[in-house]
């Protein structure tokens, strides 16, 4: 009945009325107060649609193409639906339920464009708003000076949540959707938590079942769309400390078996794990430019800057790229180091000292502490990604109301006008950050506003160089390409010179030139150490062209300069870096029609690599065109084992090599030298 009367959907009802727990019992009475409140949500729904409109056929960025590229493969046969829903490796545990709304995504519009998935994730950012205004309700309700109004701090809060402008680049960036449905699951959790704790307080059953049963459902949904949705538990005992006072008996006895269970146990398990088999953590280090000390030491300055852009949304730090961000080598290196560790430690402290007296300032600086403790915690990640702050931007939130909320309890008898100017300020902030997102926005248009907007935020981002270098790339010229290279040089650490190195080379094949002999003294100069990502992609960029477009390389001196690095970086060999750049090689050395040396590199790296299924076919088809029947046989005895996993491109290479050896196609003694480009 007050769907259809306001027009508003039965969920965002159903929601807002579980929100007031006096209208569940008295529905009739506040019926009136429930009408009220509806249209408002219902228009903060609506406003966040209107800001994000203009986003939803914005560019593809990152790794949207890697991740998106078995939803890509499923439209056109290759795979098939359990292949692109179990067979995601960006996270331990797949990540099945982010990939299956992808795949749904797809089905629906038999598309890959932008539009088929930006408008689920903004979908998914409204849902997570209702969530959190589900929660903040509950919140609030717990705190006496904010019992009374709590649905309308609520609903100020998650409006401003959902106009926050960090937002726009996790909301507007695909793959971020994994982030959106761990948040929103997790925010579901949390809420769940609530409602189970407060009937346990009352002493009713349903209260266990929703603590045992339908909190750990939702945080399974959460981790099984993202990794760091597991936090969802210890983000319930944050609740917990912070809102729920002990009795003279202590906490309930499954309060404390739950949190012993959830909590403490598997935290126990992850520590003794870690310390006895630390190269889970170490060895995503290989790869990095900076190690696991300094990574600690620089992420409390992130932290810090991730708050003041959640609050004051202008600077540098407002842009996508922050590939850059300057890292701490020393607590005192740079000297904002010390302090940056020194507030946070402050902060927390503050908070669990004035857990009585302020409630949400401490819950708020400890969720989110929580909420960044794994993606901004010792594991081997990039130092700065604003969708990390989607979920933790919450707590900042909670933190700042509390600050205001004791504020005004300072003031002994508030004027009305005070309390008008007051009003208007918190509307003229809301109304800063809903113009603000709007603004951020319109730099998703499309590639050129957006490659605009970040040349204004971070110009000297060597992730953002590569952007422009491939767009003069595409348009074949070389001199910009070889400018913008220079630029991003100058700003990379001394590791990545290789990948710059190689990207001059692209320049040249690009615009069909011969790289000059002084380019391979450069890359000889710094191909030393590790191998890292932007040099493997590098390398595959430059098989690529070196199988259509670029006829002038000096593929032995290129084989010496870079079969020489890859004997003799620390990586091991089997590291997927390693492996796919002596394929990318391999690659190269094929296209000039050195077919043995080919070969002879393709195995390694495919031994190298466990038997890897692709590079295990292009090795089948180099031994074909060189006529070796018996090497044939034994690529295809390893390739048919990897067959019935979902990759029908496998499948099907495989039935055919076997039919080309049963036909007596490939036979000794083969006169072919073509060049088997991948199928």
């Amino acid at each position: 009945m007050i769907a259809s009367t306001t027009q508003t959907s039965p969920a965002v009802a159903g929601l807002v009325f579980l929100c007031d727990k006096t209208a569940m019992h008295k529905p009739y009475a506040l019926s009136a107060r429930v009408l009220a409140y509806i249209p408002l949500v219902a228009a903060v729904a609506a406003i966040t649609v209107a800001i994000y409109w203009q986003g939803l056929h914005g560019p593809v960025v990152l790794d949207d193409v890697s991740n998106l590229m078995p939803v890509s493969g499923w439209l056109t046969g290759r795979y098939d639906w359990q292949y692109v829903v179990f067979g995601n490796h960006s996270g331990l545990l797949l990540r099945p339920i982010s990939m299956a709304t992808f795949l749904l995504d797809a089905a629906i519009t038999h598309s890959m464009a932008s539009s088929t998935f930006k408008p689920t994730n903004l979908a998914i950012h409204v849902l997570c708003g209702l969530a959190m205004l589900w929660l903040t309700v509950q919140i609030f309700r717990r705190w006496q000076p904010t019992h009374e109004h709590a649905r309308w701090y609520a609903l100020v809060l998650a409006a401003a949540w959902l106009w926050l402008p960090l937002n726009v680049d996790t909301v507007l960036y695909i793959i971020q959707r994994m982030a959106q449905l761990a948040a929103l699951f997790m925010l579901l959790a949390l809420g769940c938590y609530m409602t189970a704790r407060e009937a346990i307080e009352r002493g009713r059953r349903s209260g266990q079942l929703l603590l045992w049963i339908g909190v750990p459902a939702l945080t399974l949904l959460a981790a099984l769309s993202k990794e760091n949705g597991v936090l969802a538990l210890p983000l319930t005992l944050v609740l917990e400390l912070f809102l729920f006072q002990t009795s003279r008996r202590g906490r309930p006895p499954s309060i404390r078996l739950f949190f012993v269970l959830t909590t403490g146990l598997p935290l126990l398990a992850v520590v003794i794990y870690t310390a006895t088999h630390p190269g889970f953590v170490l060895a995503g280090y290989s790869v990095r430019d900076f190690t696991l000390a300094q990574r600690l030491l620089t992420e409390p300055r992130v932290l810090w800057h991730y708050v003041q852009t959640l609050l004051v949304p202008i600077g540098r730090y407002m842009g996508f790229f922050q590939d850059n961000f300057p890292l701490s080598t020393g607590v005192l290196r740079p000297w904002t180091t010390l302090p940056a560790l020194a507030a946070w430690l402050g902060a927390a402290i503050l908070g669990w000292v004035w857990r009585k007296k302020n409630p949400l300032l401490g819950a708020g600086v400890w969720f989110f502490l929580v909420g960044q403790s794994l993606e901004s915690g010792p594991f081997s990640l990039e130092l700065y990604f604003e969708h990390r702050n989607y979920l933790p931007a919450f707590g900042v939130l909670l933190a700042v109301a509390g600050l205001l909320v004791w504020a005004w309890q300072q003031i002994p008898a508030p004027t009305r006008a005070f309390r008008g100017i007051c009003g208007t300020l918190l509307a003229g902030v809301l109304a800063l950050y809903a113009s603000s997102t709007w603004g951020h926005v319109q730099s998703w248009r499309n590639e050129k506003t957006f490659l605009y907007a970040q040349n204004i935020f971070n110009p000297s981002s060597p992730r953002y160089q590569s952007y422009i270098v491939a767009l003069a790339l595409e348009h074949h010229d070389l001199h910009a390409a070889l400018a913008f290279i220079d630029i991003a040089a100058r700003n990379v650490p001394p590791k990545q010179l290789p990948a710059t190195a190689l990207w001059r080379f692209l320049a040249y094949c690009s615009a069909k030139v011969a790289p000059p002999a002084e380019l391979y003294d450069q890359l000889a100069e710094h191909a030393h150490g590790r191998i890292d990502i932007p040099t493997e992609r590098a390398m595959g960029f430059l098989a690529d062209d070196a199988e259509s477009t670029c006829k002038g390389l000096d593929v032995a001196r290129l084989v010496a300069i870079v079969g020489h690095w890859l004997d003799t970086t620390p990586s091991p060999p089997t590291a997927q870096l390693v492996w796919m750049s002596r394929s990318a090689l391999a690659r190269i050395v094929a296209a000039s029609g050195n077919l043995e040396e080919a070969r002879s590199i393709m195995h390694r790296a495919w031994t190298d690599s466990r038997y890897n299924s692709d590079i295990g076919i292009l090795l089948f088809q180099l031994n074909g065109s060189l006529g070796d029947v018996p090497a044939c046989r034994e690529v295809l005895a390893k390739l048919a084992q990897q067959t019935g996993r979902g990759d029908r491109r496998l499948d099907e290479a495989v039935t055919n090599f076997r039919k080309a050896l049963a036909s007596g196609e490939i036979h000794a003694a083969s006169e072919s030298t073509a060049y088997p480009h991948k199928s």
